[in-house]
């Protein structure tokens, strides 16, 4: 009798508590109304950019397009590894400044690369 009073109770309490969480539910989603709206389009730009670097990622130039670049630079480093060479016996100017810069940008390049990749598969 003492158990089936309290469940009772507690079913009433229960009911309660849900219909004020629901008032409060509404109220915040009227409130974030606005912010879902943003949310939403938020989403969808970023569906929309995922798929567009997906369809990048996955065709089937980019990996011959990567090949390339790679290539580019195993032969920007042999002139590199030849000008520093060439650097210990005599004064090359500023060719080893412009091979580091361009060494940055390869760098850059395959960060970038690699950030397409892991956004495409979604990770």
């Amino acid at each position: 009798s003492f158990l089936g009073a309290k469940s009772g109770i507690s079913s009433l309490l229960g009911s309660d508590r849900g219909s004020r969480q629901e008032t409060s539910q509404t109220v915040t989603g009227v409130h974030n109304g606005h912010k879902a709206r943003m949310h939403s389009q938020a989403s969808r730009s970023r569906s929309t950019l995922r798929q567009s670097i997906q369809t990048i990622v996955f065709a089937d130039s980019f990996p011959g397009a990567v090949f390339f670049v790679i290539a580019s630079n195993i032969v920007v480093l042999g002139v590199e590894a030849d000008y520093r060479a060439r650097s210990i016996q005599q004064d090359i100017g500023d060719a080893l400044l412009v091979l580091d810069v361009i060494q940055a940008l390869y760098t850059l390049i395959f960060v970038v690369e690699l950030y397409l990749r892991v956004w495409a598969e979604g990770c």
